[in-house]
């Protein structure tokens, strides 16, 4: 019963170790930000790129019915500011989508460290259980050898 209970502990430092050495072995990288990524960013993002992209339409529309009404359609003057509507427009996109994106990886990179502190709790937890175990089990050793029973007397 005392080597039984000497040894309680063991199965629960094991998980423990496991449970640590998961941890341990794992660093925040592409691949583990990869699957900590929301598979919808951009999905997510997608309405305000739509609500983006009718706002350059708009303004281009506007800038053709100014020139239209200058008597100006077409010339130099409107191309230019087209090619400033396109450059713009395309700069806010691309602002949009690099925030957007910037927001879900900082959110998988905090998930990731959640994860991560709770297996390191779970490996903790799991050693003061093995402790536990070890010490009722030498306990009840103790009270079983304290009666004076022996068996192989």
């Amino acid at each position: 019963m005392t080597q039984s209970a000497a040894t309680a502990q063991q199965p629960y430092y094991n998980q423990a170790a496991n449970a640590i050495s998961n941890v341990a072995g794992q660093n925040w990288n592409a691949n583990a930000a990869q699957q900590y990524m929301n598979p919808y960013a951009m999905a997510a993002l997608a309405p305000q790129m739509q609500q983006l992209g009718l706002q350059q339409a708009a303004q281009a529309k506007n800038i053709n019915a100014g020139a239209t009404q200058a008597g100006a359609f077409g010339d130099a003057r409107t191309g230019v500011q087209q090619s400033l509507n396109d450059f713009y427009g395309n700069l806010a996109m691309n602002d949009l989508v690099s925030q957007g994106m910037n927001t879900a990886y900082n959110t998988a990179q905090q998930a990731y460290l959640q994860d991560a502190a709770k297996q390191l709790q779970a490996g903790s937890q799991m050693m003061d259980l093995g402790t536990a175990a070890q010490t009722a089990g030498l306990e009840g050793a103790n009270a079983v050898f304290n009666t004076g029973y022996r068996d192989w007397e």
